[in-house]
């Protein structure tokens, strides 16, 4: 993680990046652009090591996530974090409709 720390009289608070939404290829938009790859490892590599981001989620749509699907994104999750390097959240987005997905 970056250590990068901001404040002022004594006071002292860090800063992180990261992103909180991210699609792999088992969501159905991941290939509206036509995109390569969208696999767990090479999302979280590329968060971690090109991006060089501090944490990440990836959230597919939860109509998208089977049983097997869900079980991938919690075995890939949990072996990415890495407190103090690279912190993963398990997550996906609630769609609730045919209209358009709704996070939750």
């Amino acid at each position: 993680m970056r250590r990068i720390k901001i404040g002022s009289e004594g006071e002292s608070l860090s800063v992180f990046w990261g992103d909180i939404h991210i699609h792999t290829g088992f969501s159905h938009c991941f290939w509206l652009w036509e995109r390569e790859g969208g696999e767990l490892d090479e999302m979280y590599e590329f968060a971690r090591d090109k991006a060089r981001l501090d944490f990440v989620s990836l959230t597919d749509h939860s109509g998208d996530i089977t049983e097997d699907i869900w079980r991938q994104m919690q075995e890939k999750a949990s072996e990415y974090n890495s407190p103090g390097r690279f912190v993963t959240f398990l997550g996906y987005e609630w769609s609730v409709s045919q209209r358009g997905p709704w996070r939750a």
